[in-house]
């Protein structure tokens, strides 16, 4: 027949696997949304022809570069 201690700790279980399942789904799209907005504005950019050369602050990008 069915056990209601064993159904009990199946649904406890299930709960938590669904928890640590939402978690980390929430912590992965917290990487991807601002990595791959980033990879966007960057693709953006080279379509649209603008790159660190034509920069309004070339010599920001040099310096960082150098440092």
């Amino acid at each position: 027949m069915h056990d209601p201690l064993l159904q009990r700790k199946e649904r406890l279980l299930q709960r938590r696997r669904l928890y640590q399942r939402l978690v980390w789904d929430i912590g992965a799209w917290m990487l991807l949304i601002p990595v791959g907005g980033g990879c966007l504005v960057w693709a953006g950019g080279r379509l649209a022809g603008l790159s660190i050369d034509s920069s309004p602050f070339p010599n920001l990008y040099t310096t960082l570069i150098s440092c």
